[in-house]
C-alpha cells in the first residue's frame, strides 16, 4: 500500500466502523507482531503484548488527530505497551536466585590463579559476552555499586522499569550460563 492509501484506510477507522478499523488492523497486524518481537526478543511475550496494542489501537483510534501522524502514533503505543507488559510482569520476577546446594558447588570450586576474584566472580565474567552493553552496565552498577533502579536510570538516561528489565535480564543469562558450566539442570 502506497501513503495515499494507508491516510485513507486510518481515515475510515478514525471513522469508527467497525469493519474499517478491522481492516487497518488486519493491514498493520504483521508489522505490529515483528516489531514486538524485535523489541522484546520473546516471541511468547510478543503475541500478548501485539493484542493488547491491536485492542488499544481499535479501541482509540478515533481520537488520533492528524492522519498522517498514524505511524508515530502506533510506534508510541507498541513502545508504551512493551514497558507496561514488563512492568507489570516485573512485580513477578522470573527466580534468578541461586539455590543453595548451588552455592556450596560454586564456593568449592578450585580458584584458576592467585587472585582474590571468586570462582563465581571468573564464571560470570565469562557470562559477560552473552550480555548486551546496557545490560551489563545495569547488572554491574545494582550487584557491585549497589544503585537502585531509580539511580540506575538516572545514570544511563533510562527509566527506573528499563532499568530493572535490564537488570533482570542480566541476571537470567548469567544464571543460565552459571548452570551450564556447573552442569546443573535447568528446569
Amino acid at each position: 500500500m502506497n501513503r495515499e492509501e494507508i491516510n485513507r484506510l486510518v481515515d475510515l477507522a478514525k471513522g469508527g466502523g467497525a469493519r474499517e478499523i478491522d481492516d487497518l488492523l488486519r493491514y498493520v497486524m504483521n508489522y505490529i507482531g515483528k516489531r514486538v518481537i524485535s523489541l522484546t526478543g520473546k516471541p511468547a511475550d510478543a503475541e500478548d503484548i501485539s493484542q493488547e496494542i491491536l485492542y488499544k489501537i481499535s479501541k482509540s483510534i478515533s481520537g488520533l488527530k492528524v492522519t498522517g501522524k498514524y505511524f508515530g502514533w502506533q510506534e508510541k503505543i507498541i513502545r508504551n505497551s512493551v514497558t507496561d507488559y514488563y512492568r507489570k510482569k516485573s512485580t513477578e520476577p522470573p527466580n534468578t536466585e541461586l539455590n543453595h546446594e548451588e552455592i556450596e558447588r560454586l564456593s568449592a570450586l578450585p580458584r584458576k590463579d592467585n587472585t582474590d576474584n571468586s570462582a563465581v566472580r571468573k564464571i560470570m565474567l565469562g557470562a559477560g559476552n552473552k550480555l548486551s552493553h546496557r545490560e551489563e552496565l545495569a547488572f554491574y552498577l545494582r550487584e557491585y555499586e549497589e544503585l537502585s533502579s531509580k539511580e540506575i536510570g538516572e545514570l544511563m538516561g533510562i527509566k527506573p522499569v528499563t532499568a530493572r528489565v535490564l537488570y533482570t535480564s542480566a541476571s537470567a543469562k548469567i544464571l543460565k550460563h552459571l548452570r551450564k558450566e556447573l552442569g546443573v539442570e535447568t528446569s
